[in-house]
């Protein structure tokens, strides 16, 4: 699934379990909201976007060990829960890379660009 669709899933969940909330149809209110608590929890979408803005914000302030913990941790659920050409994965590469480059590790940081622009080629329109 993708992104736009698992955020979708989890709206829905939540807007019909308002619904029979605010029919008083308690246990249908609860079963939707903890459908839409289950997907949150399996995808860690949201904590992998928390984790990539913390290491984001520790890149541009130059502490690379700290970017590094945290962009990795969101790379890590990106894979896990992201198709394998997602655009958001493809950042979470070069975010890495950019890490790798500024630690001097040339090699790791020129595989790691490789990865994130076979991503983005695929995910761009055939005349981009």
């Amino acid at each position: 699934k993708s992104v736009a669709a698992i955020e979708l899933s989890i709206a829905a969940y939540n807007n019909i379990g308002l619904a029979h909330h605010y029919m008083e149809k308690t246990s249908l209110a609860l079963k939707n909201f903890e459908k839409s608590l289950e997907i949150v929890r399996s995808t860690n979408m949201k904590e992998a976007m928390a984790f990539h803005n913390i290491g984001s914000t520790f890149l541009k302030a130059g502490k690379l060990e700290q970017a590094k913990l945290n962009l990795s941790k969101a790379l890590t659920i990106r894979m896990n829960a992201l198709p394998e050409y997602h655009p958001d994965l493809a950042e979470s590469l070069n975010n890495m890379a950019y890490v790798c480059q500024r630690e001097r590790d040339y090699p790791q940081a020129l595989s790691l660009y490789h990865k994130a622009l076979k991503i983005q080629e695929r995910s761009l329109p055939p005349n981009h």
